[in-house]
């Protein structure tokens, strides 16, 4: 794959997750606008359709598995290299997560499969989401990399 790159990386710009990821895999995604406001402000959401009820716990559980070609891999590469990141929102919250991590050797690089979610409600209404990227797993051609979340709901005061 060409390391150039085909955007500028600015920590001001963001891309679509799908845009680098996503269409390489097995979710499925659909765009749309939630409200006028996003629609005009050129807000890009990203239905990712993750089964989360409220107040529903989800077990560690396997949202899909990805056959990683080299295609696939060196697309990977291209995202931990270039330290992309997504974001994700819950009831307009903001949730962020890296993609992924290079070794410090800068040739073994990392990919984050697992994401941990924990949602703070109080009464009907969701307070706080705090999401922790774990289960690295090496990127290695012609592998496959099972891509699985949890989700556990807290009570909050707040």
């Amino acid at each position: 794959m060409d390391d150039t790159i085909p955007y500028s990386v600015t920590p001001s710009e963001l891309y679509p997750y799908f845009m680098v990821l996503l269409e390489e895999f097995c979710w499925s995604i659909s765009p749309y606008h939630d409200t006028l406001g996003e629609a005009l402000q050129g807000v890009e959401l990203e239905f990712r359709g993750l089964g989360i009820k409220f107040k529903g716990d989800v077990l560690p559980a396997t949202d899909c598995e990805i056959d990683l070609d080299k295609e696939k891999r060196d697309a990977c590469v291209y995202a931990v290299k270039h330290h992309c990141w997504y974001q994700m929102y819950a009831e307009d919250l903001p949730i962020w997560g890296t993609v992924g991590e290079a070794h410090e050797n800068g040739e073994d690089h990392y990919l984050r499969t697992y994401k941990k979610l924990e949602i703070g409600f109080n009464g009907n209404r969701i307070v706080g989401v705090h999401l922790t990227s774990e289960g690295k797993v090496k990127l290695v051609p012609n592998t496959k990399i099972q891509m699985s979340y949890s989700v556990k709901w807290k009570k909050s005061d707040v």
